[in-house]
């Protein structure tokens, strides 16, 4: 589940939760003192972290890049929007997603940047880039908590098994 949890992660899809679920039916259905609860609540932390950190990263780019709240709001949308359609028209299953995302974000709060907020072409470009990046980072950053997670799994179920 720590590999599938990253890879899901990396592919902007709950990971950190799929992770977290895994490790509560090992814990309820098969081995209940493998994984302790402060185990299972350290994880359902670093799942809602990872969760949050990815939902308002490229908000957070495209604010600090000089973008307005409604641009902020559309890199969120945009990049969950990105991400799904990415998935059908970039033909990789893992590059799809990710570029799907990092696009979904940039084109959302450049469109509404100028569209809406009346903004120049350059500094809608500006907080476009800044989205990208808080993009980028986000998916970056949650594959790292998932992993985290993951190795805080595995320690946990080592040291119960001996």
């Amino acid at each position: 589940p720590v590999c599938l949890g990253m890879v899901l992660a990396l592919l902007s899809l709950p990971g950190g939760w799929l992770m977290l679920l895994t490790a509560v039916l090992v814990k309820l259905l098969w081995m209940p003192e493998l994984i302790g609860p402060w185990t299972l609540a350290v994880c359902l932390v670093l799942a809602i972290a990872g969760e949050l950190i990815e939902a308002l990263a490229s908000a957070a780019g495209t604010s600090r890049f000089g973008g307005s709240q409604a641009g902020a709001v559309a890199s969120i949308v945009g990049g969950l929007a990105g991400a799904v359609l990415g998935t059908f028209v970039i033909p990789s299953p893992i590059v799809g997603p990710i570029l799907g995302a990092i696009l979904g974000s940039a084109l959302a709060t450049f469109a509404t940047e100028v569209r809406y907020k009346k903004r120049p072409t350059d500094q809608a470009l500006h907080a476009a880039t800044g989205a990208a990046i808080g993009r980028t980072a986000a998916t970056i950053i949650k594959v790292f908590i998932t992993g985290v997670g993951g190795l805080i799994l595995l320690a946990s179920g080592l040291v119960a098994w001996v």
